[in-house]
């Protein structure tokens, strides 16, 4: 069923998906952009020049660990989301008499998409951290030019690789590194679901 627990994370899972492999060109072009690798063109003519001189593929550069992440963040947060709500139900209903239905109802939505949003950040944060340190090792070794093959020189080799090397270099502790900053995005996504308010 849609509504189970698993349906919800099935049909997250799936539309984020999509939309990753949809967008990833985007994705890929804007990073570029932000890094300053790209020199000063716009994402829709760094794109162009991106297939006519690397390859269509190049695009969706790195769209594994991107799939993993963005298909079990979202999958996640919303097979979470209606536990997360019969948890801060009975929070809601010790609340003094006189406050407002509505407040109850943002508060209610609020805090049961912050706390699914937090539960999500901490299972994700190694797949973010994996991607995003595989990914700056790409743009590294892509602008050395160096004359032997780049994966002489690259650290992590695969995304196997990354999580063993990672684990025996830094412990644990390193896969949760700007967890911080992860969890003060948790408020924003509280916020979005509790002014718009989505249904948990």
């Amino acid at each position: 069923s849609r509504n189970s627990r698993e349906g919800r994370f099935c049909a997250g899972s799936g539309a984020a998906a999509a939309m990753t492999l949809a967008f990833k060109p985007v994705d890929v072009a804007l990073l570029r952009v932000q890094a300053g690798t790209a020199g000063n063109v716009n994402p829709l003519s760094l794109i162009g020049n991106v297939i006519r001189h690397e390859g269509l593929p190049k695009l969706w550069d790195g769209i594994t660990p991107a799939l993993i992440t963005n298909s079990l963040s979202w999958g996640l947060f919303r097979g979470l989301l209606p536990k997360t709500s019969q948890i801060v139900s009975p929070i809601m209903s010790g609340m003094p008499k006189p406050t407002s239905p509505r407040v109850k109802a943002f508060l209610q939505r609020f805090l049961s998409a912050m706390v699914a949003a937090a539960a999500t950040d901490c299972v994700v944060a190694p797949f973010g951290t994996v991607k995003t340190r595989m990914y700056v090792q790409r743009r590294r070794l892509a602008s050395q030019h160096a004359a032997t093959s780049a994966e002489q020189f690259a650290h992590y080799l695969s995304m196997r690789h990354a999580f063993s090397t990672i684990l025996r270099e830094e412990g644990f502790r390193g896969f949760y590194r700007g967890l911080s900053m992860l969890l003060v995005g948790s408020i924003v996504v509280g916020l979005r679901f509790g002014i718009a308010g989505d249904d948990a």
